[in-house]
């Protein structure tokens, strides 16, 4: 027993330096070794592979134009302009006011009136204006005026002086005191015919 396990390990070697050989000796004559292949992989049914999903791609919402809506109410009526107005040239015209307000026609001058009656001292004193009789004031004042059918006159104050005195407004309110004879056509009174007036306010006179 105890010289068998010498005998077994030098077989080994033995073996182990034959295999070598064969080895070295195949190298040298160019043999090449057989390509061992690898075992293919089995694929699993349970292995799922996810590639990652692209970015969403972003795009600008279309801009929508919206047309203005036209409103068709019916066909177009042209409505026409109204008449232009040409007034012309001006035309003057001359109006002579009296105290009655009414518009007096042109009359013929009389230049040599025939007085029926006059104003007397009690209408110069009555219808003095206070404030100039007050102050010592003295005026003149002269009347344009038209002559009625009795002989009474009408009248507008053409000048008055001193003005603000108030002696215009006085004379007017003395002058229903005069009276003329009438104009006479056909032996008939007739009312027309213009007159001018002088009236003095004095102080003791």
């Amino acid at each position: 027993m105890t010289n068998a396990v010498p005998l077994r390990a030098a077989a080994w070697t033995v073996s182990a330096a034959v295999w070598s050989a064969l080895l070295i000796g195949a190298f040298s004559m160019g043999m090449k070794l057989p390509a061992i292949d690898a075992p293919p992989v089995a694929n699993d049914p349970y292995l799922v592979v996810t590639e990652p999903a692209p970015p969403p791609t972003v795009e600008d919402p279309p801009v929508v134009r919206e047309r203005a809506s036209v409103r068709d109410d019916g066909p177009l009526v042209l409505l026409p302009l109204p008449p232009v107005f040409d007034p012309g040239p001006a035309i003057a015209t001359t109006t002579i006011g009296a105290t009655t307000g009414s518009l007096v026609a042109p009359a013929p001058r009389i230049t040599n009136p025939r007085w029926l009656s006059r104003p007397g001292a009690r209408e110069f004193d009555r219808f003095y204006p206070p404030r100039a009789r007050e102050r010592g004031k003295e005026g003149r004042v002269t009347l344009d005026c038209l002559v009625g059918a009795t002989g009474s006159i009408a009248c507008g104050v053409v000048s008055e002086s001193p003005e603000g005195w108030g002696f215009g407004d006085a004379a007017l309110k003395i002058a229903p005191s005069f009276r003329l004879a009438p104009r006479l056509e056909d032996g008939r009174a007739t009312e027309g015919g213009a007159v001018r007036v002088d009236i003095a306010f004095r102080l003791g006179g």
